[in-house]
């Protein structure tokens, strides 16, 4: 894919996310640190993500613990492109947005990010 062919996108971005009992639309933070998208598990109950297919270990980038978080499967979509896949379910209900955007998502090369653009907001 030509560069002039990507999606710019910021490190803000409106996300829809579908499970099986509804849909909801809101922020998410792109974060190239993380290695895979990660659901408010607040957010994964209202909308029915599922089923949960495995489980996973995060180490926290803040505490340096490590986590075993359920993974659930989940559709996403975000600047206008559908992913299919597993997400981590944890409790963000502290952080200031509930969905964070990894590089399982980033990595499929359809982006290009621009920290300015989130800016513009």
């Amino acid at each position: 894919m030509a560069v002039s062919e990507k999606k710019v996108i910021g490190l803000i971005e409106d996300v829809v996310i579908f499970g099986a009992q509804d849909q909801i639309k809101l922020k998410a933070k792109v974060d190239t640190g993380a290695g895979r998208t990660t659901v408010d598990s607040k957010i994964a109950a209202k909308v029915g993500l599922g089923p949960i297919i495995s489980s996973v270990r995060i180490k926290s980038s803040t505490t340096n613990r490590v986590d075993r978080r359920p993974l659930a499967q989940a559709t996403i979509i975000i600047a206008g492109v559908k992913f299919d896949i597993p997400v981590s379910v944890a409790d963000r209900r502290g952080m200031k947005y509930p969905v964070i955007i990894g590089m399982d998502i980033l990595k499929s090369g359809i982006f290009l990010i621009d920290p300015i653009k989130s800016q513009k907001r």
